[in-house]
């Protein structure tokens, strides 16, 4: 019989999708799945799509998973953030400029569309585009042609456009900051990444795929079931770029190869990550909560998202024995049992509350 696999080998199989254009979007729910067909279906078009979607969510990954699965693969995939070129240079930065065109135009540059012809141009935070920038675009997209800042002749490009915004580019319009032409011609196709706070059961295979990804790094790691269960329950407002910074310094924090509530908590604590929402919460969650939360009962309980009368019922049912030990005595880091081997932690109410 062969010997069992070692338990710190990640096994990519269960973390990748089998198509290889799509590895890099983890998960296997209901959304997750939805998604990648949604690529998949739209990779083959040439017709412009918006990608919707806050911000960490990987809004980027689709639209590289879209290049890849379309028929311009072999041709560049060019991406850009709007947000971060100065708004004075965006023509530029999108169209080209000639030798001469403005101060500090030393040489001829080719703007993004040129670069991107044949293939895939990314533009992210569309949103932010000046007035100037969108009436171009609108006539790249309706004529395929260009014309470089300070040139004269029109170029013509052949570039599958994707944009992306964390705004709701219909408010935008009605706030007659968006032009609803552009949206018009942008608009044929959309997708939209889900947020993680709507897909809890993908943090596991996203855990996973980050250890894998950053093995070199921090060594081999994996997390426990019970700090699986308090990663699912927070709100994660900075999505699964925020869950990465919590892992990265849990992992750095920690000489553990297997992470357990205990490590997570503390890194959730001081993220702020609001109240986490877990229905019937193990001993081992409560507890590493309370840790984080200095023992506090009123903060664990924001934290955890219940009344102070509910956190107290839910220690007594997780049979968690409040005692007045010190939280950073020995005993109380190792997970010393109280009365009837149940784990103890050290609990006190805030500003006199009962």
């Amino acid at each position: 019989m062969d010997d069992p696999p070692p338990t710190n080998v990640i096994h990519l199989e269960r973390i990748r999708p089998a198509n290889r254009a799509l590895r890099a979007l983890v998960g296997e729910s209901a959304l997750m799945q939805s998604l990648r067909a949604d690529i998949e279906r739209f990779a083959p078009s040439t017709a412009p799509v918006v990608i919707e979607g806050e911000s960490g969510t990987g809004k980027e990954l689709v639209a590289r998973a879209l290049h890849a699965e379309s028929l311009r693969r072999a041709r560049p995939f060019v991406a850009a953030n709007v947000a971060a070129i100065e708004p004075t240079l965006l023509g530029s930065e999108l169209f080209g400029h000639v030798q001469g065109a403005f101060t500090g135009a030393h040489r001829t540059h080719r703007g993004l569309f040129e670069q991107a012809d044949g293939g895939t141009l990314f533009l992210d935070e569309i949103a932010e585009a000046s007035a100037a920038a969108q009436a171009s675009l609108l006539r790249v997209l309706e004529t395929g042609e260009l014309r470089p800042v300070g040139g004269e002749g029109m170029k013509r490009v052949s570039v599958r456009l994707i944009v992306a915004s964390r705004e709701n580019l219909s408010e935008r319009v009605a706030q007659k900051r968006f032009r609803s032409d552009l949206l018009y011609r942008l608009r044929v196709l959309v997708l939209r990444t889900p947020a993680l706070r709507a897909r809890p059961e993908d943090i596991p295979e996203l855990a996973d795929a980050f250890f894998a990804a950053h093995h070199e790094e921090l060594g081999p790691r994996t997390l426990r079931a019970d700090a699986e269960a308090l990663l699912r329950a927070a709100r994660w407002p900075g999505n699964v770029r925020q869950l990465q910074n919590v892992l990265r310094r849990a992992a750095v924090q920690s000489d553990l190869a297997l992470l357990g509530a205990a490590e997570i908590a503390p890194v959730l604590a001081a993220e702020d990550l609001g109240s986490v929402r877990v229905g019937s919460p193990s001993a081992a969650l409560l507890r590493a909560v309370l840790v984080a939360c200095g023992g506090r009962i009123a903060t664990a309980a924001r934290k955890l998202g219940v009344a102070r009368s509910t956190l107290r019922a839910q220690l007594k049912r997780a049979g968690v024995v409040v005692a007045h030990a010190s939280l950073g005595s020995p005993s109380a880091r190792s997970g010393s049992t109280g009365h009837g081997g149940s784990p103890s932690a050290s609990c006190t109410e805030e500003d006199g509350v009962s």
